[in-house]
């Protein structure tokens, strides 16, 4: 069975016009996924796509968007406030779970560090909260905290434990992407587990790279 055959059918990138979304929007596209970029101001910026408008912080519009959907990339940005943090990654995650099918794959973009609070408090404890909301959902479910994203590195290392501080070892967003197209074709093996995403020299065999992670408590 090839890669193409094994991805989901239909996949929505929430916030695929982002710096991060468009690196996910990618990856989907390039497993064979029809993909349906959902963002405030959406863009078709892949021919391979559909824009839809709309805000993770509406539950009308994500159930507009998400009806029968098999997989979601919840990739959003929000404002640098403790309010708009909350509602974007904590409340946008309530709303996902309330609207997307049962049996969907919802994958959530989170962020290297997110469990140092001595950098970016409030931002990592929403993200945080948003990751904890989806593993207690009982959903199946991907999380994936990418590094710093660059140009330029070839290719990519996992990691779980959140060991970041203050190191980089960036990863381009050609690595992103193949990370998405990975998870979502190899669902079982990355089902249930988080794992944080670096540049190295070194190409990954995602599939196996993938299946080694453990599983979250």
């Amino acid at each position: 069975m090839t890669e193409i055959e094994r991805a989901p059918q239909t996949v929505v990138v929430i916030g695929g016009n982002g710096h991060l979304g468009r690196a996910a929007t990618k990856g989907a596209a390039d497993v064979g996924a029809h993909v349906t970029v959902f963002s405030r101001n959406a863009r078709r910026q892949d021919p391979r796509t559909v824009a839809v408008s709309g805000s993770i912080t509406r539950v009308d519009d994500l159930r507009r968007v998400l009806d029968g959907v098999q997989a979601v990339v919840v990739s959003v940005e929000a404002d640098w406030t403790a309010p708009g943090m909350q509602k974007v990654y904590v409340e946008g995650m309530r709303n996902v779970l309330a609207t997307a099918p049962a049996d969907a794959h919802i994958v959530f973009m989170g962020n290297i560090g997110v469990t140092d609070d001595s950098r970016m408090p409030e931002y990592n404890r929403a993200k945080r909260e948003a990751e904890s909301l989806l593993r207690r959902s009982g959903r199946r479910y991907t999380v994936l905290r990418p590094a710093w994203i660059v140009s330029g590195t070839t290719g990519a290392k996992l990691e779980q434990g959140d060991r970041y501080r203050g190191r980089r070892d960036d990863v381009s967003s050609d690595q992103l992407a193949k990370a998405i197209g990975a998870i979502l074709t190899y669902a079982d093996d990355s089902a249930g587990k988080t794992f944080e995403l670096y540049g190295a020299d070194q190409q990954v065999d995602w599939s196996r790279a993938l299946k080694n992670l453990t599983r979250d408590e």
